[in-house]
């Protein structure tokens, strides 16, 4: 898969820093954060250890990778790194299924409805 920074680029695409608010993020993989499913860009190696320090103060809602519930993490919020992106989950429970099978929820599901 193709780093989506080449095309974000490409078109011109801007977004805000979430460490640095004032400040437009660098769209490149070296300023770019995986949380849960969610993908994070920051503005400088300065921004990057912030947000890396207590990424939770960053995200505001995430989605929990074994329930799909929405929820806030906080700095209790069970946590676990896993493949390079770091994982917040709702509850215990959650992590624990995650930590007994993180390959089965790491990479969300996408499914097509029908009309």
């Amino acid at each position: 898969m193709q780093d989506p920074e080449i095309w974000l680029n490409e078109l011109g695409v801007t977004v805000a820093c979430p460490v640095r608010t004032d400040r437009d993020a660098v769209l490149a993989a070296d300023h770019r954060i995986f949380v849960n499913w969610e993908t994070y860009y920051v503005s400088s190696a300065e921004a990057l250890a912030d947000f890396l320090e207590s990424p939770h103060e960053f995200t505001g809602k995430l989605t929990d990778p074994v329930t799909r519930m929405r929820f806030e993490p906080g700095s209790r919020s069970p946590r676990q790194d896993h493949a390079g992106r770091i994982f917040y989950f709702g509850s215990r429970e959650s992590a624990a299924t995650f930590a007994a099978r993180p390959d089965s929820f790491a990479t969300p599901v996408i499914t097509m409805r029908g009309n």
